[in-house]
């Protein structure tokens, strides 16, 4: 949906592929508090690889595409999360925390 003016419309502020992946609420990093309460973020680039082919043409490596890695760490050094993207932007957009593991996953029932 495009905001618009009376008979006039108004391009977006941000483009709808920049918000795919993008995390969800308690998943999501403040990035000005995080660094205000002493917490580091690293950005680095991953070249990525090119794919590889055998004599038959076969496909034995599938590339891997070039991108950015964003990684959040507390005052102590502990990873607290990590953001992937094509650029630094999408990387940070998408810097979040790993989910919570699920409880009901574990069994209850004692091993056999």
């Amino acid at each position: 949906m495009l905001p618009t003016m009376p008979d006039t419309p108004v391009p977006p502020p941000y483009q709808r592929i920049d918000l795919v992946h993008r995390p969800e609420g308690d998943e999501r990093i403040d990035v000005t508090g995080f660094l205000q309460d002493g917490g580091t973020v690293r950005i680095s680039f991953d070249p990525g690889q090119s794919g590889a082919v055998d004599e038959d043409g076969v496909v034995t490596q599938e590339p891997i595409e070039e991108c950015f890695i964003v990684t959040a760490h507390d005052h102590d050094g502990a990873k607290i999360g990590s953001g992937t993207g094509h650029s630094v932007a999408k990387a940070m957009l998408r810097l979040h925390r790993p989910p919570a593991p699920d409880p009901s996953a574990y069994s209850t029932e004692p091993p056999f």
